[in-house]
């Protein structure tokens, strides 16, 4: 399985989408619900799992086995990095062919250019 880790941006860089937390007026679930949605459109998997803890540190990415694309996301993480890690991986992806909500577009260029 090809795996790579995803560059994240620093807190300090991004917007607040911590449980409770908003992003441009969106709560944080919603934002984390339409990137899985955007992913599922685009035949991603997004698998969310306890990732080799103690033997190497990740928090997910997108990886590609047998032509499939899945992003696995670390269960440990809390919603605001279970977001960038979506982002980071939906922002490899040509989105132009499909219609993605102003906010959400926002946050995969947010992605795109860290």
């Amino acid at each position: 399985m090809a795996c790579a880790e995803t560059a994240v941006e620093s807190p300090e860089k991004r917007p607040s989408a911590r449980a409770g937390g908003s992003l441009q007026g969106v709560s944080g679930m919603r934002l984390l619900a339409e990137l899985q949605a955007l992913a599922l459109r685009l035949g991603i998997i997004v698998r969310v799992e306890p990732l080799a803890r103690g033997i190497a540190e990740t928090r997910g990415g997108l990886c590609r086995l047998r032509g499939r694309s899945f992003v696995l996301v670390d269960d440990s993480l809390p919603l605001a990095d279970r977001i960038d890690v979506l982002a980071a991986a939906l922002a490899t992806f040509d989105l132009e062919a499909f219609y993605v909500s102003p906010f959400v577009r926002a946050r995969i260029e947010a992605a795109r250019n860290a």
